[in-house]
């Protein structure tokens, strides 16, 4: 955008407010936006009502400064307050450009300062006060056209059949992004999620809690399985391994018996446990 060019447009409250309105264009200059101002650019002879006309239509912007004696004399239609309010609206009427006069408070309420045509429309907090210096910078981002946008619109998340368990979506899309609004989406979802019931950001899939448990169960039944495999053929082997070539009997006290008779077999040894297969 261009050097933004601003006619501020007031009523001569008091030698106070008069100076208030200058500095406030000094500083506005000092920004970087080009202010016509009576005190700068009306000279003795100029016709007044000539400067106001020009100054409302070639200016990007009028800041109209509110005070309680602004509204009396816009609302009862006196002197340049409320001639520069006649071509104020008749520009409105014809352009339909209301963004380019904004509404300044400097005293007063609001009810009490602003005329009765700029009752409903937004303005700019400028009273003595701790929110002073962050309007200011809100009407100068404003005037240079940089003010607060919406972040960009994203894809529709993958919702589940089931509306009481979890909702996932893919979060590709938002790592990989560099729109400086992305952070303030993750900080949202972060910090309303607390308490909430079947409830969780879109944008993850698992928490990591979750993952864990999931991992911790998949390797006990890995092992679990290959452990019990494991142990039939060590035990199989065993077994086969173990029986000494040519017995017949197993006794009780785990001898083994090579006798050919069963009368007899493992008498000695407490008899017998198992007859083995010859």
């Amino acid at each position: 955008m261009s050097i933004p060019k601003v006619f501020i447009s007031y009523s001569w409250d008091g030698p106070e407010h008069k100076a208030w309105v200058r500095t406030l264009a000094a500083q506005l200059r000092n920004d970087g936006v080009d202010v016509t101002l009576d005190q700068w650019h009306v000279r003795p002879g100029d016709p007044i009502a000539a400067f106001m006309d020009k100054a409302v239509r070639e200016n990007d912007f009028v800041l109209i400064i509110c005070t309680p004696k602004y509204k009396v004399k816009s609302d009862e239609r006196n002197g340049g307050v409320s001639y520069e309010g006649d071509i104020i609206q008749s520009e409105v009427f014809l352009k339909g450009n209301h963004s380019k006069f904004i509404p300044v408070l400097r005293s007063g309420q609001w009810p009490d300062a602003a005329p009765a045509n700029l009752l409903s429309t937004c303005y700019i907090d400028l009273t003595d006060g701790p929110g002073f210096q962050e309007n200011y910078d809100s009407l100068l981002r404003n005037l240079h056209g940089e003010w607060d946008r919406a972040p960009k619109l994203g894809h529709k998340p993958v919702f589940s059949s089931n509306p009481n368990t979890e909702t996932t979506a893919s979060n590709a899309a938002l790592s990989s992004s560099k729109d400086p609004t992305d952070h303030e989406i993750a900080s949202f979802a972060s910090a309303h999620q607390t308490g909430a019931k079947n409830v969780r950001p879109l944008s993850m899939r698992f928490s990591s809690k979750k993952l864990i448990k999931v991992l911790i169960i998949a390797c006990i039944a890995i092992g679990t399985i290959w452990g019990g495999w494991h142990f039939l053929a060590q035990n199989s082997s065993t077994k086969q391994s173990a029986l000494p070539s040519g017995a017949t009997a197993q006794c009780i006290d785990r001898t083994y018996s090579f006798s050919q008779h069963r009368t007899g077999t493992c008498s000695q040894h407490g008899g017998v446990k198992t007859w083995l297969a010859q």
